[in-house]
Formats: C-alpha cells, structure tokens, sequence
C-alpha cells in the first residue's frame, strides 16, 4: 500500500448465540457500528465476515468467515474493524497472538466502541500510540476472558440448583419426554404420548432378546421417527397421527 493509497478495510461481527432477542440483531449492530467508523475514516470497504453461532472460545484463524482473511486472503486488506473487544476475543492469548499478527504484517486493527486502535502500517510500527493501544487492548481482552468465566461459573450454579427441582435448564428434552410449561413459572418435562411410547417398545424388545440392528428394524417397520427427526418435526399432531401401532 503507497501513502496515498485508501486503506483497505475488512468490517465484521461474531455472534455466539443467534436464537435470542439480542442475539438476532447483535451482528447486525456491530457490522453497522464498523462500517460507519470505516467510512468516516474515507476507508474502502474491501469485504466483510460474519460468524454467527461462532464461540469467541474458537481462535480466530479457524472462526469460518474470519479466518480466511487472516490467512489467504490476508494480502488483499489493511484494516480490520470490530466494534467491540469482547465480541473479537474471550480470550487474552487470542487477543495478544492477533496483535502480534498485525505487527509483523503491517496491519491496522481497530475496535470501535472501545476507543482502540492500532496501526502497525509501514513507519507506524513503534510509535507510542500503538504501544498505549496495546495495553488497553490487552486489558480490555483479559477482563472479556474473566467475564466469560464469570459467566460460565453462573450458568454451572444455576444448572447445578435446577437439577436438584422438577425445572428444566434447557436445551433438547431426552427421548422420551417433552419440554411443557410448568405450574409456578419456567418449563418442566412430562412424558412424551409418541417417544415415550417408542422407548417402551425399545424396553419390550430388549427383554425379548432381540439385538440392536433388530430393534431398529422394528422401530422402523412401526412407524417411530429417529430422535433427531422427531425433533425437526416438533413433535406435532401430523407426526402422531401418521405413525403405526406397534404390534
């Protein structure tokens, strides 16, 4: 890049979780709060990348989007702008290893929100801006780190107290029960009419003596879906009507 050439600038967003309120929208906001800084700055938007349901755990040179423009596609930018830290890294070792990164290629990354820029262009290397930036940069990723564990220590307690109630934490019910609302607040587990049904005929088979590739030619033959696409299906009134009854 020669002095009066337009920076190159990648904008992008990572999400970890797409399926909350705030989750639906969040990249959309970061993507909208990098490409505004990039444009004021008279930047060329040269690409984007967007990981959604991407763990900030993951490092980002194997993230899906981002990765590749860290590695092949590293000659065709110079910037790369977040919004925030905490939505680049929950990690500290990340964070420095990326820094160190664009030091050694010359490169600008920028986290708009926070106020952080460094800028590792041909004759920038060393200034004193660049090193200041790094340790808020530094610090910013260790307190996203440590509010993640924050995080994680809180979701484990509330697991470990929710196991000790008939409450349902969350995610997918066993085969065999189904998700429902329960009296009180928040959702509990009741026996499923379709896939309780099929684990008893599971347990009938067994006591028979039949064999696992048998049990599931049976299951087959009396109409029961496979776990998986018993939960695509939601488990609605069509499945149920359409299903056999095993003999």
């Amino acid at each position: 890049m020669t002095a009066s050439a337009p920076v190159r600038a990648v904008v992008g967003s990572r999400v970890s979780d797409t399926h909350g309120n705030e989750g639906k929208v969040s990249h959309l906001i970061q993507a909208e709060t990098a490409t505004r800084h990039a444009l004021s700055k008279e930047w060329e938007i040269v690409g984007s990348f967007e990981d959604l349901d991407v763990s900030a755990q993951i490092t980002p040179w194997k993230r899906p989007d981002l990765g590749p423009w860290l590695t092949e596609r590293q000659g065709e930018w110079d910037a790369l702008v977040w919004a925030k830290v905490d939505w680049a890294f929950r990690s500290a070792k990340d964070c420095a290893d990326v820094a160190h990164w664009a030091e050694e290629n010359h490169k600008v990354l920028v986290f708009t929100d926070d106020g952080i820029t460094l800028d590792y262009r041909k004759g920038q290397e060393r200034s004193f801006g660049n090193e200041l930036a790094k340790v808020f940069l530094m610090l910013a990723s260790i307190f996203a780190e440590m509010e993640l564990k924050r995080i994680k220590a809180r979701v484990s307690a509330a697991h470990r107290h929710l196991r000790k109630t008939d409450r349902w934490a969350g995610g997918q019910p066993p085969y065999g029960y189904r998700i429902v609302d329960r009296p009180g607040g928040g959702r509990t587990l009741e026996p499923d009419p379709v896939t309780s049904e099929a684990v008893r005929y599971v347990g009938k088979l067994l006591l028979e003596g039949q064999s696992q590739w048998m049990i599931a030619m049976a299951l087959e033959a009396a109409g029961f879906d496979t776990p998986s696409m018993h939960a695509y299906k939601n488990q609605g009134d069509t499945y149920s009507s359409k299903r056999k009854t095993p003999p």
